[in-house]
């Protein structure tokens, strides 16, 4: 038993990782719900991601823009698909997405499929 536990020890000790920066922070970003509840559209979330990279947040790892609730209709498509608020994103999520990216940042996108957590 006791061999088996210095094995272990040994093996564990000696371990090694890749440096490549992969895992050094947790995800980070902003959430708009947190922020807006409800209350955003493509331009305040643009406007945020802007704030964010003027004041080095991207550098220090927050890189991500978090649509956690109230960007979709309440209603799917008839084929079932989640479909952005057309009021709160005029210019269609591609647009939002392509802009997003080009200031070095990504985008997640999660709620409660196409239900508004204000009206359910």
């Amino acid at each position: 038993m006791l061999r088996q536990l210095l094995t272990t020890a040994a093996l564990v000790g000696s371990s090694t990782a890749l440096n490549n920066g992969v895992g050094k922070l947790p995800k980070m970003g902003y959430d708009m719900f947190n922020a807006f509840e409800c209350n955003y559209t493509q331009t305040t979330v643009v406007a945020q991601a802007e704030a964010m990279v003027k004041h080095r947040l991207v550098k220090a790892g927050y890189n991500s823009i978090i649509l956690d609730d109230c960007y979709a209709l309440v209603n799917r498509s008839a084929n079932g698909s989640i479909v952005a608020d057309p009021a709160k994103w005029p210019y269609g999520m591609r647009n939002f997405t392509d802009t997003i990216n080009a200031m070095e940042r990504t985008r997640a996108i999660r709620g409660r499929g196409a239900t508004n957590s204000k009206t359910s």
